[in-house]
């Protein structure tokens, strides 16, 4: 059987990842992260510096008329309108900044493009799951398995699983992930079973469809 370990993030108990060094991304790179989430806030930040300078977000995901991607470099900011909602099924999302061109993937869908200004500024990664201290802009739901390519410099790249069901940190490439306010109960943390022909995960705890790949 194939199993997954999956972690719910919860903004009232302030569940985060950390990294124990930032991660800049100087030129040209590839994020890539699974989610799930049920909620309606106005904003759920999956990548950040730990401040407003960088980062990426989900905007207004209980919104239809209005969903995006908010993509923050260096204190510049564009959305990428994204046809997902808060389903709480499994989804596949990717990220890409080539030259000045990001792209932005849902389920290996292409959902958008934006040319901008400023291919050349860094984008620094330091958490995982929300905006700095601010938790009405902190992820509610699981994110899983952050895959953070830096195709311009292929050493600094990174993969987390997100996926310890007791210990508190991971280390990939030389640099320590913490999970900070996260609890190691079967309601937070619990293994889940690929079924039904991959298209569920099954737990003890619930059942998550996974949506439909193009």
């Amino acid at each position: 059987a194939i199993t997954k370990v999956l972690i719910d993030l919860s903004p009232t108990s302030g569940g985060f990842y950390s990294l124990g060094t930032p991660q800049v991304f100087a030129g040209d790179f590839d994020f890539r992260w699974e989610y799930v989430t049920t909620a309606s806030s106005v904003n759920q930040t999956v990548l950040s510096s730990g401040d407003v300078a960088d980062f990426l977000r989900l905007k207004n995901i209980g919104d239809p008329s209005t969903r995006s991607l908010s993509v923050r470099i260096s204190n510049n900011e564009v959305e990428v309108p994204i046809n997902f909602g808060n389903d709480g099924k499994f989804n596949n999302f990717k990220v890409t900044r080539v030259g000045s061109l990001i792209s932005v993937y849902l389920n290996n869908l292409l959902q958008g493009t934006v040319n901008t200004a400023w291919s050349g500024n860094s984008f620094t990664i330091n958490e995982m799951g929300r905006l700095s201290s601010n938790n009405l802009q902190a992820f509610d739901g699981i994110i899983s398995d952050v895959k953070l390519t830096d195709i311009t410099t292929p050493a600094n790249s990174l993969e987390f699983k997100l996926d310890e069901l007791t210990a508190n940190t991971e280390t990939n490439n030389g640099v320590t992930l913490t999970y900070n306010n996260i609890g190691t109960g079967t309601s937070v943390r619990n293994t889940y079973v690929l079924s039904n022909g991959g298209t569920q995960y099954i737990s003890d705890l619930r059942t998550i469809d996974i949506a439909a790949q193009a």
